[in-house]
């Protein structure tokens, strides 16, 4: 991507961004978080987390947190489905 449409990709951004937010002010941004909250929570009853997380990127992260958080009683427990 040239310089040139690398500036204009990022005022259209910029621009779409200003819009956006001026939507959502006032009285039309109660009815829109609304429709957006609404339209989430009809997402999520069809939506399998299988279908939103890799596995491999999950237990990445559950390698690193299990390498950086310092051992404890608690963690231990939660692991072996005790707490």
């Amino acid at each position: 991507m040239s310089e040139h449409s690398a500036s204009l990709a990022d005022k259209l951004l910029d621009a779409h961004v200003r819009f956006t937010l001026a939507a959502l002010t006032g009285a039309e941004r109660d009815g829109h978080v609304a429709d957006v909250v609404g339209e989430l929570l009809d997402a999520g009853e069809s939506i399998t987390l299988r279908q939103l997380l890799d596995a491999t990127d999950v237990a990445r992260v559950v390698q690193r947190v299990l390498s950086t958080v310092p051992p404890s009683s608690v963690a231990a427990r939660l692991a072996l489905g005790r707490v």
